[in-house]
């Protein structure tokens, strides 16, 4: 009788080790790599060198552009372009950040990168706004700046979610 205690005691032994070793090893790391494996927002900042870091909005050669943004700690979309730097003056937001900080907020995507801290405003990618951004800039352009809709030139540059149309037969 007691031989067979002592192997119920081994084979909880042998379960609890495997136990642990599946958290250990499997669990606790795909944790990890899931919520903290993210890149320095700086990496990608600095991965920006090409745009000169006094450069702002208004040294586009384009009539104008929209960059879009989430900012983080007031909740709501940011539009940086000509327009909205002229026009949009607001106490809680810096509508005067160079040109190279706007691309880095729009940028920071959260599924690559940890956000962008401009001067204590956290930032996140404009595809938090909606499924894609390029259509927040259409409207901008033809209600916002009153440009003819076939004059209206997007490239929109990152991602966006797409759902798939459905083939009919």
């Amino acid at each position: 009788m007691t031989k067979k205690r002592g192997y119920k005691n081994y084979a909880a032994l042998f379960v609890y080790t495997l136990m642990y070793c599946f958290w250990r090893f499997g669990i606790i790391p795909l944790i990890y790599y899931l919520f903290s494996g993210l890149k320095e927002s700086t990496e990608l900042r600095d991965s920006l060198s090409f745009i000169p870091a006094d450069a702002s909005v208004q040294d586009i050669v384009t009539n104008d552009i929209m960059i879009t943004a989430w900012d983080v700690n007031n909740r709501t979309p940011r539009f940086f372009s000509k327009w909205y730097q002229k026009n949009e003056q607001k106490p809680t937001f810096n509508h005067n950040m160079p040109l190279l900080d706007m691309v880095w907020a729009s940028a920071s995507t959260q599924y690559y990168f940890k956000p962008a801290v401009v001067d204590g405003a956290v930032y996140i990618s404009g595809t938090n706004i909606a499924k894609s951004p390029a259509m927040f800039a259409y409207l901008y352009a033809t209600e916002k700046i009153g440009v003819k809709e076939e004059d209206v030139r997007m490239v929109s540059i990152g991602s966006t979610i797409e759902e798939p149309d459905i083939i009919s037969a």
